[in-house]
């Protein structure tokens, strides 16, 4: 049930939290990306690894780190008494939700809001007087010299940005292949109920039948604008036509008749949401509702989860409505205070969304379920909901298409998908489209129906089926009896579907025979036995390439008990500057301090009984202005019945080390803790820059954390980085002691691949067992870097380079795990040109109808993988010379295609900004027939020589050749190559000034031609 008050857009984006100086869990990606704080400190994400640069004069100011479920959080120390102030949004520190808004430093500038007297610099965007509040855009490189300036009045938000995807998304879903059967939507109204439609868009103007603003009080058509971009982007993902992209970003149904209803821009309330309900589904007669908007969710009914089910009901018309951002807190699906699926999504009538990415995986952001009465399986489908390009309305902003992401933008890929199924079906009930959507539906292995209820959406599976079941998902709530699946065959011919079951739950017969035009009935039950908790599975029904996905769930009590925590600081008294978590061993459970409210110095929390880590991070602040970080771990509480427990930091002891380098000084260090969860890892830790740190250990040990001591120091002969990891325990105060024979050194020159730039070095910790990268610090760049290999830890080493000047580029390239020998000495050099594309992780495969493209573009010579912040490219895939898919980032893509062989071309195009010393664009193109052939192609390893170059080739390459050009590829000449060691091959280079190359190598089943421009500069 909804609140009472104003209603909130579900404006995608959602935000996620971040870490200093440690990395852990993180979804993997092959662009590395970097997020400017409002502090002025930059995180960068890169996979597993989150690493944290210090802003200008902020190197003494530790961290409170989390990486949980996928989200990375960096909070820094002098922060947290704003938001235990109320005076920042948290989000703002919500690293991975930054990036997922497109907030990350490809943009120059950070979107905000202040109100109340809060002063930041920047352009004014607009004043929004319903809030007394306005809009700024900050230049990234203002955002440290404003933090300092801070006087503490008003409040500063993030302005959120929800983001969409169409024309990746549509061909996710499949919806090109039921284009290909006449079936575009054609015939079928649908109206969009948001922020307006942009009619003036050449992608919607022919689309938008009627519209009206039931924002202002009296209805009007007159003068209706979408001031916040919300509904024309949603409208455009479901009916867009693609004509601003030359067909490139057309929506899932372009043959729609669309019908807009505004029920404002950046407030609303259920009576306009409800009036416009009905003016959609009953005067316009729409077929399919879109809702990408939610109120909060309490227990019951409320009018808008009535006026769903009722209009449903009276009009035949099918809500499709966006689940939420409100993410998986890691708390227990059976606790009811931890329910996050919006109102009216939690309407037994309406068809609820959550998203994924174009892997299939979900979206950190996207809802869990279940819904609000413990039982009901939501969200009930997922849909492309993350980086998604969406039309741009006029009163947004410039262009015509954005980036963005959100379930917002999930839910019009459904409901276009339903519009489609309509338009196939036109005699079918609500009830029954949304059954064959979720039938059709594609699970994802591993996620749970409260996740994803019936899988991703598959339209061209959706309009092949003839096999419905109803429900479309079964909960059993939390009894033991068994419930009905009754299959109905809307076929002309028997069908004999063999069903099967995940366990814990049972099916009544492996066979049933449905007549055509028929039904048939299973049981499905759950033994009697299952234990506490909630358990979800899959019904699955297959008859020939029919499939029909059913969710199934049920619910059991749990037990519970009280855990009360009490937090004193340095000074014995009880504090609120903590930053304490905690984390069910036995559950799925989390409790953060800084993202659970209250924000206390005591904890009073009700938990499911079983076993938990308790760990607390604290920040003091001396009269000097250094900083004390403390880090305690509790690494096994047993919470059996009502617990108390006070934390005292005095008990506290430094951290330390003693090198062979008596000069050497301090930079920064870190206490990190992983936790093995039910779910998966999760990583914490106080980090420190140039202050003290200390830990302790409350309690025994815990076979689920591992501790590990993170040590970064300068000197005039080179940098340390140093790691102890500790199983089962954390430090109670830690010194170490290395001496030269303990350590690995490492030299190698590092050079620069912008000008005019900054460079540190990163290195983060891998510890054998533990799939995490733990904290990775950084450095000064020196060429002479000295590791230590106590645990059999291995190192990712890497540089962070950046510009503040005009676009605010950056450079990142990073080595794969290097585990070194003490006593040994190695060399890496860094940035060396060639810079050119390599691929990373698995590469490229093709399986199913899914080519996944995982190619860095800016690798140096010596194979670290790297990306730039400001560079534009496209990865296309060609077919007997036809463009079958496309997405818009060069080398990270996931294209779907049918598996056949055929002529392809794969396709990367890729430019880096003028600031670039070398390497300003590059192509690379395979051709192959057999998509077999996907995960053997690789490109070409570049080397400079002393008047040439080396190539290594990919492995089987049965010749090569070279061309160059001395005025950026204008003019080519053909350069003799001659056969070296190894499979590599040598040229000379005979021209002056910058030489670009273009190679091509053959193969038995495919060839590649490489070319970069401006790939060695002046000699």
């Amino acid at each position: 049930m909804a609140a009472a008050g104003a209603l909130v857009l579900a404006l995608s984006a959602v935000v996620v939290a971040g870490s200093a100086a440690h990395a852990a869990e993180v979804t993997p990606a092959v662009a590395a990306r970097t997020v400017t704080l409002i502090t002025g400190d930059r995180v960068t994400l890169d996979g597993g690894a989150v690493t944290v640069t210090p802003g200008p004069g902020r190197s003494g100011i530790p961290m409170a780190t989390s990486t949980a479920g996928g989200r990375a959080r960096v909070v820094p120390a002098d922060a947290l008494p704003l938001l235990r102030a109320d005076k920042l949004d948290a989000r703002l520190f919500d690293v991975t939700g930054l990036v997922a808004a497109g907030y990350d430093d490809r943009r120059a500038d950070l979107p905000l809001i202040t109100s109340g007297g809060a002063a930041v610099s920047g352009a004014r965007v607009r004043t929004l007087a319903g809030i007394g509040a306005t809009a700024v855009r900050t230049p990234k490189r203002n955002l440290a010299r404003d933090w300092k300036a801070r006087t503490g009045a008003g409040k500063v938000w993030l302005d959120a940005k929800g983001t969409f995807t169409a024309a990746a998304g549509a061909q996710q879903i499949g919806a090109p292949l039921a284009w290909q059967q006449g079936l575009t939507g054609a015939g079928v109204t649908v109206g969009v109920i948001d922020s307006g439609v942009d009619v003036t868009h050449p992608d919607l103007a022919p689309v938008v039948a009627a519209q009206t603003d039931f924002s202002t009080g009296t209805p009007t058509t007159e003068d209706v604008h979408d001031r916040l971009g919300h509904g024309t982007a949603v409208a455009s993902i479901l009916a867009g036509q693609g004509t601003a992209s030359d067909g490139r970003y057309r929506g899932v149904a372009p043959g729609v008749r669309l019908v807009s209803a505004k029920v404002g821009d950046f407030e609303v309330t259920e009576s306009a949401v409800i009036a416009a309900m009905d003016w959609v589904a009953g005067a316009q007669r729409a077929k399919v509702v879109n809702m990408s908007l939610g109120f909060p969710n309490t227990p019951g009914n409320d009018p808008l989860e009535t006026a769903v089910d009722e209009l449903t009901d009276r009009y035949g018309t099918l809500f499709v409505v966006a689940a939420g951002n409100d993410g998986n807190n890691g708390n227990d699906p059976a606790n009811g205070d931890d329910y996050l699926i919006n109102s009216p999504a939690d309407a037994p009538a309406a068809l609820s969304v959550g998203a994924v990415d174009s892997d299939d995986r979900l979206a950190d952001f996207s809802s869990r379920g279940p819904g609000l009465d413990g039982e009901s399986i939501k969200p009930e489908i997922t849909g492309p909901g993350v980086d998604i390009t969406h039309a741009l309305s006029v009163d947004a902003g410039p262009g015509p298409y954005e980036v963005g992401s959100g379930t917002s933008f999930a839910a019009p890929h459904v409901a276009g998908g339903a519009a489609i199924l309509a338009q196939k079906h036109p005699d079918w009930t609500p009830a029954q489209l949304k059954a064959g959507l979720m039938g059709a539906a594609r699970p994802t292995d591993g996620l749970g129906a409260y996740s994803q209820g019936a899988g991703r959406i598959d339209v061209a599976r959706a309009v092949k089926a003839t096999v419905v079941a109803d429900p479309p998902s079964l909960s059993l709530g939390t009894q033991t009896a068994a419930k009905s699946v009754t299959y109905r065959n809307h076929g002309p011919r028997p069908l004999k579907l063999a069903l099967r079951v995940t366990a814990p739950f049972t099916v009544s017969t492996t066979t049933l025979t449905v007549a055509a035009g028929g039904v048939a009935t299973a049981q499905v039950a759950v033994p009697a036995t299952v234990t506490g908790g909630a358990h979800t599975g899959r019904l699955t029904a297959t008859a020939g390439d029919q499939v029909v996905t059913t969710p199934v769930a049920v619910v059991r009590e749990r037990a519970r008990a009280g855990l009360d925590l009490h937090v004193l600081g340095l000074d014995g008294l009880p504090t609120e500057d903590h930053y304490t978590q905690v984390i069910g061993l036995d559950t799925p459970y989390l409790h953060d301090s800084v993202f659970d409210y209250p924000w206390t110095p005591d904890l009073s929390l009700r938990v499911p009984t079983g076993r938990y880590a308790i760990l607390t991070q604290y920040f003091a602040e001396a009269a000097d202005g250094t900083y004390t970080s403390v880090a305690i771990a509790q690494p096994a509480v047993t919470v059996t019945a009502a617990t108390d427990i006070t934390v005292d930091t005095r008990t506290a002891k430094p951290v330390t080390a003693t090198l062979p380098d008596a000069g050497a000084r301090f930079d920064a260090g870190a206490v990190e803790f992983g936790v093995r969860t039910p779910t998966g890892w999760a990583a914490y830790a106080a980090n420190s820059y140039g202050g003290t740190l200390r830990s302790a250990q409350l309690g025994g040990n815990g076979d689920a954390l591992t501790s590990l001591v993170r040590l970064a120091y300068t000197s005039g002969t080179g940098v340390y980085h140093l790691a102890w990891p500790l199983k089962g325990r954390a430090p109670n105060g830690f010194t170490g002691t290395v001496t030269a024979r303990d350590l690995a050194a490492e030299t190698g020159e590092i050079g620069h691949q912008l000008t005019g730039s900054q460079l540190e070095m990163m290195a983060g910790v891998h510890v054998p067992g533990i799939p995490l990268t733990f904290a990775a610090l950084t450095t000064d760049a020196s060429a002479n870097r000295y590791f230590s290999t106590a645990g059999g830890v291995s190192w990712s080493t890497g540089l962070y380079e950046w510009r503040e000047e005009e676009g605010y580029e950056e450079v990142r390239v990073v080595g794969e795990p290097r585990r070194y020998e003490a006593g040994r000495e190695y060399t890496a050099a860094y940035n060396a040109p060639v810079i050119a594309p390599c691929l990373t992780g698995d590469g490229i495969t093709w399986t199913g109808d899914r080519l996944r493209v995982r190619v860095a573009m800016d690798c140096d010579s010596a194979g670290h993988a790297g990306t730039t912040t400001g560079a534009t490219g496209r990865t296309t895939l060609f077919r007997d010379g036809q463009q079958v898919a496309f997405a818009d980032l060069a080398g990270e893509a996931t294209l779907r295609a049918p598996r056949n062989r055929a002529g392809y071309r794969l396709r990367l195009e890729h430019s880096r900004p003028a600031v670039a010393v070398s390497s300003t664009a590059s192509t690379v193109d395979w051709t192959f027939t057999d998509p077999a052939a996907a995960p053997a192609l690789d490109t070409v390893r570049i080397e400079p020589l002393a008047s040439g170059v080396r190539l290594t080739p990919p492995a089987g390459t049965r010749s090569m050749t070279l061309a160059a050009s001395y005025d950026d590829g204008a003019t080519w000449q053909a350069v003799a190559v001659r056969p070296g060691a190894g499979g590599t091959y040598r040229a000379a280079l005979t021209g002056t000034g910058y030489a670009s190359l273009r190679m091509t190598a053959k193969g038995a089943a495919a060839t590649v031609t490489e070319t970069v421009i401006r790939a060695l500069p002046p000699a």
